[in-house]
């Protein structure tokens, strides 16, 4: 099973390292390491192919910043990818993907400090049954 997250958008506090997240194998790693990427690794099923992209490209200086998804960019990684299933998480996402028509799973964001761990364990099931 293939399936893509969609998330809302990365940030960098310095402009070094904003420069080093638009390589993609950089920032997948420091999403892997950060409280986000654990709380996703958890939503995931262990045996998926497993894509991630944000609603932009865009790279904000702090962790507050949301930027306007881009529609055309999201539209692009999808139809690469090919995913059977795609995880929408948060607002930003499931906005995005609402209005293109594409059908998602819904997830709140994994950095939300309320998301619990019951919650967690629900879209991993769904993601699997569904």
């Amino acid at each position: 099973m293939k399936i893509l997250v969609v998330l809302q958008c990365a940030y960098g506090t310095t402009a070094q390292r904003r420069k080093e997240l638009q390589q993609k194998e950089l920032w997948l790693q420091g999403l892997w390491n950060s409280h986000t990427g654990r709380r996703l690794r958890n939503m995931l099923p262990d045996n998926a192919t497993i894509d991630i992209i944000n609603s932009t490209p865009r790279i904000g200086s702090k962790s507050s910043d949301c930027f306007p998804p881009n529609l055309e960019y999201i539209q692009t990684k999808i139809d690469i990818y090919s995913p059977d299933k795609i995880l929408a998480c948060g607002n930003v996402a499931q906005e995005a993907l609402s209005k293109l028509n594409i059908a998602y799973i819904s997830a709140p964001h994994p950095a939300w400090r309320q998301l619990s761990n019951i919650k967690i364990s629900e879209i991993k099931e769904e993601l699997v049954n569904e």
